[in-house]
């Protein structure tokens, strides 16, 4: 027999030399799905019971506290996989990374806390939903707590998506028996958080008992610089929220509460689209920070293109169904949002792709960076336009944001063109 004949196909090689890497990523879809689809399968149920206006204080609510938790984070979800990923097999600097990661959180956790609380007291917009606003800064603790940074950098997700799922399932199914009553809106933000912080306490202790890891003496000097390091992505966060969430805040101020929920239900539809996506993007950063493979790079960009297309393609033709199964017939009216908005899904794929996992890598930190910077410019100047001349639409407020997505594709497009970052 020959020796060729013994030769393993290229196919089982390729699975075998990415077996870590396909591991990893299928957690992390898991992961994402979860995060995403089961708020998707509750979300028929409370519009039925609550009804869209009440549904869409508690979006507002969620809107707002989005800022807060920006502030927790910081970046620091992207900074910390990447200073982990390119670390993992030095427990000295791992130790040192989480220290100052939770020292840097825990900070900024009082701060937004501060900030959240005296806004929500201070400004007259959240005084008739103020309790709602406040039960709602429970999504900050978990945000705090969850180490999965960590996890993603070391690429073992086996247990926090397990753990994760178990306590998510069980406080998605707590929903249809605690929450029967349009009176009962209050409880939706108390048991969303609940699902989270399970598996966010689970996590934070795996971290210290399964991991080894543990709090050591850092130098403040070594804080700050590490929240320099984070900054980039910190603006990036800022952007993303505002550009996502500022919308929400416009809706419900100038237009009511039933059009957020339209723009929410869209934004859920668009979430839940993207997973796939993300899902690659999160298991590729740190492969790719790690290897700096050009050939890698360029096949993911390729793979996240198509990928736009046939998804936005699929949700044109079919978001009538999908508004009638999770909206009902009083949501029938959201289904031109969904279309309008799910435009965003092809400048995602390309956007969220060539930013954090490419840019960075590759040392386009600096136009990463300015990239985000000048995209939140355009949009404020487009809201603050929209604000002078009284031009209060759901789909000027969405127009706005395709606009700005398109300029951080051309801008970022733009670098890694002009640095050859996809060309061998």
């Amino acid at each position: 027999m020959s020796s060729g004949s013994n030769k393993t196909p290229r196919w089982r090689q390729l699975i075998q030399d990415n077996k870590l890497f396909l591991s990893n990523l299928s957690y992390i879809g898991v992961f994402q799905i979860l995060v995403l689809v089961l708020p998707l399968i509750s979300y028929p149920y409370l519009i039925r019971v609550i009804g869209a206006d009440l549904y869409g204080r508690v979006a507002y609510a969620q809107a707002a506290v989005a800022f807060a938790i920006i502030l927790i984070n910081f970046g620091l979800n992207i900074m910390a996989t990447k200073e982990v990923s390119v670390h993992r097999d030095e427990p000295a600097l791992l130790d040192k990374i989480v220290t100052k990661v939770y020292s840097i959180k825990t900070a900024f956790f009082a701060l937004s806390m501060l900030l959240y609380t005296l806004s929500i007291f201070y400004f007259e917009t959240f005084a008739t939903n103020r309790l709602l606003f406040l039960l709602s800064f429970g999504y900050c603790l978990p945000e705090w707590l969850l180490p999965i940074w960590y996890f993603q950098g070391i690429e073992k997700m086996k247990y926090m998506t397990l753990i994760d799922s178990i306590s998510k399932i069980f406080f998605t199914v707590l929903i249809f028996f605690v929450i029967t009553l349009p009176d009962h809106y209050l409880r939706i933000p108390m048991i969303q958080t609940g699902g989270t912080m399970i598996g966010a306490c689970v996590g934070f202790l795996l971290l210290f008992k399964k991991e080894g890891r543990r709090l050591v003496r850092v130098k403040i000097s070594e804080v700050i610089a590490f929240i320099k390091e984070a900054m980039p992505f910190f603006l990036s966060r800022v952007s993303a929220v505002t550009i996502s969430q500022l919308s929400t805040l416009f809706v419900g101020k100038y237009l009511g509460y039933v059009e957020v929920a339209w723009l929410d239900l869209a934004r859920k539809i668009v979430n839940l689209l993207m997973i796939p996506g993300v899902s690659i993007n999160s298991a590729i950063y740190p492969r790719i920070a790690h290897s700096q493979s050009k050939k890698l790079a360029r096949s993911g960009l390729w793979v996240q293109g198509g990928m736009g297309l046939l998804i936005y393609g699929l949700l044109f033709v079919f978001s009538p169904w999908v508004v009638r199964i999770l909206g009902g017939m009083e949501m029938l009216p959201a289904i031109d949002t969904v279309r309008f908005y799910g435009l965003l899904i092809l400048l995602y794929h390309i956007n969220y792709y060539i930013g954090s996992p490419v840019m960075i890598p590759f040392g386009l930190s600096k136009a990463f960076n300015l990239s985000v910077i000048f995209s939140l410019i355009v949009f404020l100047a487009m809201y603050i336009g929209l604000y002078l001349t009284q031009s209060f639409s759901l789909d000027l407020f969405i127009a706005a944001t395709l606009v700005t997505e398109m300029f951080i594709l051309c801008y970022r497009a733009f670098y890694c063109h002009k640095h050859k970052v996809f060309k061998s």
